[in-house]
C-alpha cells in the first residue's frame, strides 16, 4: 500500500532495470495508502512503479487462488507495465499507465521490442476497468490479450491515447456468442487501429455504439474495429512478437 518501486539509474538498458514485483503462484494486492482517519479517505499515497523493465510480473501454474489485485496505482515510464499469465480473477482498476518507449535491438539481428501497459495470457474472470493508458512517442500497445479462452470477459471503460494499436487480441479469446468484449472504452490519437485482432477470435456480439443518454449501459463513442492479417501486415504485427 502506497509503495514506490523505482529504478533511479540514468542510463540503463530496459532488460537490466528490474521488476517492481516478480511473483509466481502468488496472490497479492497493490493499492493506495490512506493517510486520513475518515471515510471516504481525503489524503492518499498511490503505489508507483517507475523506470522499470516490468512493473508487475506474475506467472501462475493455474493455481485457483493465485492472482493480483492492482488498483489506484501509477505506472510511469516502464518498458512493460503489468504481465499476467494464468492469473484468473485478477482485478486491474483505476490505474494510470504512462507506457515507456519501444526498445530497438541491433544485434544479433535488428528487432524492435514493443512496449505495453498490460498483457494478459491464459487468464479469465478478470476485471479490467477505469484505467488510463497513455503512450510515449513510440509506444505500440496499451493492452494485449492472448488465449484467454472462451469465457465471457471484457475490457470496460478504459481510456487509450497515442498508441499505434491501443488494444490487441491474439489467439482464442472467444467462441461464437461467448468471449472477450470491448465495452465503453475511449480511444484517442491512435495511429493504426483502436482494436486489432492478429489471430483467433473474440465474442461475436460486441454491442453497438449509442450517444443516447437514455441508454447509458450501451457502448459509448466511436469504436474502430480492425481485423489484422498477420501475413499481409507483418510490418505491424508478426507471428514472432515477443511480449514476455
Amino acid at each position: 500500500m502506497g509503495c514506490t518501486f523505482q529504478n533511479i539509474a540514468t542510463i540503463t538498458p530496459p532488460a537490466t532495470k528490474g521488476m517492481g514485483i516478480n511473483a509466481f503462484d502468488a496472490r497479492f494486492t497493490v493499492d493506495e495508502l490512506c493517510l486520513s482517519s475518515i471515510y471516504p479517505c481525503t489524503s492518499v499515497i498511490s503505489s508507483t512503479f517507475k523506470n522499470l523493465n516490468y512493473g508487475v510480473y506474475l506467472q501462475c501454474s493455474n493455481a485457483a487462488d493465485a492472482n493480483a489485485r492492482i488498483c489506484n496505482a501509477v505506472f510511469d515510464n516502464n518498458f512493460r507495465g503489468v504481465f499476467l499469465r494464468s492469473a484468473n480473477n485478477s482485478i486491474i482498476t483505476n490505474n494510470s499507465f504512462y507506457v515507456g518507449a519501444n526498445v530497438f535491438e541491433i544485434t544479433p539481428v535488428p528487432f524492435e521490442h514493443k512496449a505495453y501497459g498490460l498483457y494478459m495470457e491464459s487468464s479469465t474472470g478478470f476485471t479490467v476497468e477505469n484505467n488510463s493508458f497513455e503512450a510515449s512517442q513510440n509506444s505500440w500497445y496499451g493492452v494485449v490479450v492472448n488465449n484467454l479462452g472462451k469465457g465471457n470477459n471484457r475490457l470496460y471503460r478504459n481510456q487509450f491515447n497515442g498508441f499505434k494499436i491501443a488494444t490487441l487480441s491474439m489467439g482464442q479469446n472467444g467462441f461464437l456468442q461467448t468471449g472477450l468484449q470491448f465495452k465503453c472504452n475511449q480511444y484517442g490519437k491512435v495511429g493504426l487501429t483502436d482494436i486489432g485482432i492478429s489471430s483467433g477470435n473474440i465474442a461475436y456480439y460486441q454491442g453497438y455504439c449509442s450517444n443516447d443518454k437514455r441508454t447509458p449501459s450501451l457502448p459509448g463513442g466511436t469504436m474502430q474495429l480492425s481485423f489484422i492479417n498477420t501475413n499481409l501486415n507483418t510490418k505491424f504485427i508478426t507471428t514472432n512478437i515477443a511480449f514476455v
